[in-house]
């Protein structure tokens, strides 16, 4: 008894490092858009935080201390849904274990 229970204990294991092995792949396909401004700057990142894109509203491109703030908010904006759609899809591999961002 003692001996399948830990048996089951490391194939529940095993699938979940598969499922978060499988997980951390897709994590690297997420493309998200941060905005600011009321998308005056908008900024594209990858999964891997790489940032791919940049729009920027002429009509701010003279101010800026103005820009350099959106410019901040808008990757931060991007970086966060990155971290909320990573949790999410770690989340649906191990339930209710929170692990924490790089795994």
């Amino acid at each position: 008894m003692f001996k399948s229970g830990i048996g089951n204990i490391m194939q529940k294991a095993q699938k979940m490092q598969e499922g978060i092995k499988r997980v951390k792949a897709e994590l690297k396909d997420i493309i998200v858009t941060g905005q600011a401004g009321n998308g005056k700057v908008k900024i594209t990142i990858n999964g891997e935080h790489i940032a791919t894109n940049i729009d920027i509203d002429k009509d701010i491109l003279n101010e800026k201390e103005q820009l350099q703030d959106l410019i901040l908010i808008a990757i931060n904006d991007a970086n966060q849904k990155i971290k909320t759609q990573s949790k999410d899809k770690i989340k649906s591999v191990t339930g209710d274990i929170d692990l924490p961002l790089p795994f």
